[in-house]
C-alpha cells in the first residue's frame, strides 16, 4: 500500500489520520517499510506521530508496507457498535454528502500565544483559545467562504475544511488556486495561517 494513499492503512499512518479523539499513533506498534532497497521496521516511537504528522512525511521515497496495530477490546461489546453509529451520525450531520472531496484540507489552528491574544480580540471561542487548537473550519466559516467557488471547486457550506467539487471537469489547479485564496482569507481575518492537513503530490 502506498505510504501516502488515503483510505488505507498506509495513507492512515503517513498523517497519523485521527477521528473522535483518537488518532493511528495511539494504536500504531511498529511498521514496516520500503526504504533504499531495503525493508525497514520502524517501532512507534520512531514514527515520531505528531498532530497529522509521522516520520514519513519527511521521507516522501519510503514506502510502508506493512504495520503492526494492538488494539483493545472492549468490556462491554454493544459499546463499539453504538460508538460507530454515533461517529456515523455525525458525519451524516456535519459533512457534506453525495459530493467529491477530499476530506478536510486543512489542520485545525494550534495558535502562539502572541496569536492567542489575537484570536480572543477577535472573539474567536475561549474553549478553542484554553485546549490551544481552533478548527479550521471555524476559522474558514467565520472568514465568509463557505460557499465560495473558484473555477469547478468549492468550499462546502455544510462544512468549512471541506472543498467539493462542482461537477463533471473538475480540475486540481482549481482546488489548488482555492486553497491559496483560503489561506491568505484566514490570514487577513484572524492573523493566523492554516496549514494543509491534505499532502499534494
Amino acid at each position: 500500500m502506498g505510504s501516502w494513499r488515503p483510505g488505507t492503512i498506509g495513507g492512515a499512518i503517513y498523517g497519523n489520520a485521527g477521528a473522535s479523539n483518537g488518532e493511528m499513533k495511539d494504536c500504531v506498534t511498529s511498521v514496516q517499510v520500503f526504504e533504499k532497497g531495503k525493508i525497514k521496521t520502524y517501532d512507534a516511537a520512531a514514527c515520531t506521530f505528531g498532530y497529522r504528522d509521522s516520520i514519513f512525511k519527511k521521507q516522501p521515497a519510503s514506502v510502508i508496507i506493512g504495520a503492526t496495530i494492538k488494539l483493545a477490546r472492549a468490556e462491554d461489546s454493544a459499546a463499539p457498535l453504538e460508538k460507530i453509529k454515533e461517529v456515523l451520525r455525525y458525519r451524516q450531520e456535519t459533512q457534506p454528502k453525495g459530493v467529491a472531496s477530499s476530506g478536510c484540507v486543512f489542520k485545525n489552528c494550534e495558535p502562539t500565544e502572541a496569536e492567542i491574544v489575537v484570536l480572543r480580540a477577535k472573539k474567536v471561542p475561549d474553549e478553542f483559545l484554553r485546549a490551544r487548537r481552533v478548527p479550521a473550519g471555524w476559522l474558514i466559516e467565520h472568514a465568509n467562504l463557505k460557499g465560495h467557488i473558484i473555477g469547478t471547486a468549492r468550499v462546502s457550506e455544510v462544512h468549512g475544511n471541506f472543498i467539493v467539487t462542482t461537477g463533471v471537469g473538475s480540475r486540481a489547479a482549481d482546488i489548488l488556486a482555492l486553497i491559496a485564496h483560503i489561506k491568505q482569507a484566514v490570514r487577513d481575518q484572524f492573523g493566523v495561517d492554516i496549514v494543509e492537513e491534505i499532502s499534494i503530490v
